[in-house]
């Protein structure tokens, strides 16, 4: 009796330890050995769990560090206005919404393009797809552009109601000190699982009407949500429908469509989703369209006991169709509360 109960205690440090090293691989405090985890990646269901994890839990992230919040709470993210407000084909955003978008900005010699975007999620990082970071590694990465409404002028002025002119301060561009691809994000993947990463700016942000952050979903219960038949937006400055680049920040309406119908959508064309992807179709003919990537698929979210409405980073603009505004294309996103715990053992104070 006392060997079983020996052997038992054995057992489940060895499992326990188990479970904490892959937590580590995940925050990339140790290097992960991908072949190892490939097959697993590919489907929630291609691997059953073993049987011990049911019983060791690891340790929850945290959302404090030396004293500081990571993560911003509600009161310090953008307040919303209703989503449920149809946005037909895609509409300008106004100059003050959506102060969290991030201009990635790649250079190439004297010459600067912007192919993906991102979202401010602190005072010192951005986050974007991982395709992003990996896929024009030729064009250097270089900087993000903070507080931009129309990359075509510089400071952004509109004509108010009473047609007197009103301008936001000039925008800012700002070096990235770090990137920071999910360590188990394979590039070459037809399937984009893992298509997330950060991005460290050298410097601390000071928050603005113009440049704030968007809230990650915190409740426990968000990586339940399906997200199926939710109204949502997109916002960026990609190609409209007419395959017409824009440079004002555009806003676009779309709708969640079901997991397992989106699964045999694309089993259909060869690529394996799971369920660490949402999908969504247009709204009335509006998507996210090439250079969005890295962009945000975002949702409302009423704060208890208080009468305000909050943004949420609901996924990241991953991959889809290159023809905008099909309704029978999903586009895939990387849904962001599965990755919570990798954020927060990722960023730094």
């Amino acid at each position: 009796m006392l060997k079983f109960i020996a052997l038992s205690f054995i057992c489940f440090k060895v499992c326990t330890e188990g479970a904490h090293l892959n937590n580590l691989e995940a925050a990339r405090f140790i290097k992960p050995d991908i072949h190892e985890h490939e097959v697993a990646q590919l489907t929630k269901d291609a691997v059953s769990k073993p049987f011990w994890l049911h019983f060791a839990s690891a340790k929850k992230p945290s959302y404090r560090r030396y004293g500081e919040e990571l993560l911003p709470r509600f009161a310090e993210c953008t307040q919303s206005k209703s989503l449920i407000a149809r946005i037909t084909h895609g509409e300008k955003a106004h100059l003050k919404e959506y102060p969290w978008m991030a201009l990635l900005e790649y250079t190439n010699g004297k010459e600067k393009r912007h192919l993906c975007v991102g979202s401010l999620i602190n005072h010192r990082y951005v986050i974007t797809a991982a395709h992003c970071l990996e896929s024009h590694l030729d064009l250097g990465l270089s900087s993000v552009r903070l507080g931009e409404w129309d990359t075509s002028t510089n400071p952004d002025c509109i004509l108010n109601a009473y047609g007197e002119g009103f301008c936001a301060p000039k925008h800012i561009i700002v070096m990235i000190e770090h990137a920071v691809p999910h360590p188990l994000y394979k590039p070459n993947s037809k399937n984009s699982i893992n298509d997330i990463g950060l991005l460290r700016l050298e410097r601390n942000i000071r928050y603005n009407d113009f440049i704030s952050p968007i809230c990650l979903p915190r409740s426990a219960e968000s990586n339940k949500i399906t997200y199926d038949g939710t109204r949502m937006a997109v916002i960026g400055w990609g190609r409209d429908e007419n395959s017409k680049e824009n440079t004002i920040k555009m806003k676009a309406s779309v709708v969640g469509v079901g997991a397992e119908r989106c699964k045999r959508f694309y089993r259909s064309k060869y690529v394996t989703l799971t369920d660490s992807q949402i999908c969504a179709v247009g709204d009335g003919g509006s998507d996210s369209c090439q250079g969005d990537s890295g962009g945000p698929l975002i949702t409302t979210q009423t704060v208890k006991n208080r009468s305000t409405t909050v943004y949420i980073l609901a996924g990241i603009v991953s991959f889809g169709s290159k023809n905008c505004g099909l309704e029978d294309f999903p586009s895939v996103y990387t849904k962001v509360d599965k990755y919570t715990a990798w954020i927060l053992h990722t960023i730094k104070p």
